[in-house]
Formats: structure tokens, sequence, C-alpha cells
């Protein structure tokens, strides 16, 4: 059996751990509960052939972000536009441009780590993948 991509991505940033097996073991055993392990595998088992759109609404959600806008009045319905947000690290920011902007526009684009998509490939239509 294949391993899951869960499983590939941690063990591709866990290598030097993997080499020591009392302390991978303890790893999984303590840590991966902490971090959500089987809430992850749940997550990407569920959403792994779904839309990236169906993918963001999901996270919103499930994240109950509450969004205020100021004004969207200045944000093109039609053309080109660029909007930054810079949160290098966390989803929560990109669930919450998504929140504002889908009412205004429906061709959201986010630049956004490519293992989002290796995890849910659905997410390809909605993440230009960078490092």
């Amino acid at each position: 059996m294949n391993p899951h991509s869960v499983d590939v991505l941690i063990e591709e940033r866990a290598a030097k751990l993997m080499r020591r097996p009392l302390i991978w073991r303890a790893v999984q055993r303590y840590v991966y509960p902490l971090f959500g392990y089987h809430d992850a595998i749940r997550m990407v088992e569920e959403l792994k052939y779904s839309s990236g759109r169906e993918v963001f609404e999901w996270l919103s959600r499930r994240l109950s972000l509450r969004i205020e806008n100021a004004d969207l009045s200045n944000i093109p319905t039609k053309g080109r536009a660029v909007i930054m947000a810079n949160n290098p690290a966390g989803i929560a920011d990109g669930i919450a441009v998504f929140d504002a902007l889908k009412t205004v526009r429906d061709d959201i684009i986010f630049l956004a780590n490519r293992d989002a998509i290796r995890a849910i490939p659905g997410l390809d239509e909605m993440i230009i993948p960078v490092e």
C-alpha cells in the first residue's frame, strides 16, 4: 500500500528524525496527536477529489472566520487585479481574503506552497505553486 500524501509530506521534512527509531516512534505517538495528524488525514481524504473552490469553501466553513469588509468598492469586478496579503505560514489570511473577495470576483488565485496541491490536486485551479 502506498503511503498517504500527508505521510509523504511529513517524511520529507523529518528524514533526520526518522533515522532515530526511538525518537521517531515518540514523535508519532505524542506529537502527531498534538498537531492533528488524524484530522489532517481525514481532511485530505474528504477533499482529495474536490475542486479548489470547494476546498476553500470547506476551509471557510471550518475556520468560521468573522470577516468585516471595510470597502470592497475599490476592488475591480473584471479585468486584471493583484491583491496582496502577507502571511507566509498561515492559511487563515488566505481564507479571509477568499471570504472577502468571493462576492466580488470569481477568478481568485493564490500563491501558496506546492504541497497543498500535492495533498489535494484540485487546488491547482486556485493556487500558483511556490516554494
